[in-house]
């Protein structure tokens, strides 16, 4: 921010500091749709209400002054130091522009990488679940195979058996 936007922003600020108690001194004197009624039980207001309302800015003045008159001399002495700290302040400023640097371009790159990465993150999680059930579904239908053919295996080693050369070379098998 350039010193002439500090010095219009610092003036805009300080009009709206200046300005508040005259808009609280202002406000509520025009009725705003039909005036309230007033239970017949309460006390009628002070009418020393609407006085302070207009003595207000003034004493509110009187703070403002005494406390612009006691500043004086601290602002002669921060803008000596102000003036007196330059220096230190713009290494500063650049020593933290080249640390900051790096973790900026860090922080830009994650920000551009990021839905690349939730889109690698989403294909390797789908790729992991379906691969998983292709690979357990490939492995149970081997495993049925290999079970009906042990099964048949058993079957044709029990007719084997059964047959009689098993009988009579028993001896040569076993």
């Amino acid at each position: 921010m350039s010193s002439r936007e500090t010095v219009i922003l610092v003036g805009a600020l300080a009009t709206a500091a200046a300005l508040f108690p005259a808009y609280l001194s202002f406000t509520g004197k025009e009725g705003h749709g039909p005036a309230p009624v007033v239970p017949l039980a309460t006390t009628a207001p002070p009418s020393n209400s609407n006085a302070f309302r207009a003595i207000a800015p003034y004493l509110l003045a009187v703070p403002r002054a005494l406390f612009a008159i006691i500043s004086k001399p601290l602002r002669i002495l921060a803008s000596s130091v102000a003036l007196a700290a330059t220096p230190l302040v713009i290494v500063l400023d650049k020593i933290l522009f080249l640390v900051a640097l790096p973790i900026r371009a860090l922080l830009a790159a994650i920000r551009a990488l990021y839905p690349l990465y939730v889109f690698c993150g989403s294909a390797v999680l789908t790729g992991l679940i379906l691969g998983g059930l292709i690979v357990g579904w490939i492995k149970f239908i081997l495993l049925v195979q290999e079970v009906r053919r042990n099964r048949a295996e058993l079957e044709e080693h029990k007719q084997w058996k059964k047959r009689g050369d098993y009988i009579r070379h028993r001896d040569d098998f076993d």
